[in-house]
């Protein structure tokens, strides 16, 4: 993705916009000076989102086809109008303060059950864990966009914790090139 070090007027889709993270980005990116579209699956909580923000809300569910399908609609109206390139960034958060502990109440029916439950951790007191704010990473969004950066991370210093992995992952790609 290409540096775009100024925000002002461009075009920015935004899922899970209704709250947490997904509303921090938004705020950020309007504070830039994009127009911005939110994306969530609550109705009433995207519905009252947009109006504070003053984003477009677009109804959808990010685990139906349909409702991806109408995001992308809008996005591409928008994007033509603008005659704008399209560029993505992937938000690698760590322990952000959002309502994630109740995500359950979205959870598509059909995916129901699973042994999956809701598990408030915002309030361990633990010393591995920096805590921040919605807002907080939207403002490592707006960063990553400006810079032209693919990936957005909100705790550089969790390095270690995925270092051993990526290693042994690029270890299986070499042995299988030399077995090859």
């Amino acid at each position: 993705m290409s540096a775009l070090p100024d925000l002002n007027g461009k075009v920015a889709v935004v899922t899970g916009g209704a709250s947490g993270i997904g509303k921090g980005i938004a705020a950020r990116l309007i504070a830039e000076g994009m127009r911005v579209i939110i994306a969530d699956i609550e109705h009433d909580a995207l519905e009252k989102a947009a109006a504070e923000l003053g984003a477009t809300a677009v109804l959808a569910g990010v685990s139906d086809a349909g409702s991806v399908a109408a995001l992308a609609e809008v996005l591409a109206a928008e994007l033509a109008a603008e005659g704008s390139k399209v560029g993505a960034s992937v938000l690698c958060p760590g322990t952000v303060r959002t309502n994630i502990g109740a995500s359950s109440r979205n959870r598509p029916a059909g995916l129901a059950g699973g042994g999956l439950t809701d598990v408030d951790v915002s309030g361990d007191d633990n010393p591995f864990f920096r805590w921040i704010g919605p807002e907080d990473a939207g403002a490592v969004v707006v960063r990553a966009i400006k810079r032209g950066d693919l990936y957005a991370l909100t705790h550089p210093e969790w390095y270690a914790m995925v270092e051993p992995r990526h290693q042994a992952i690029a270890a299986a790609f070499r042995q299988a090139a030399e077995a090859s």
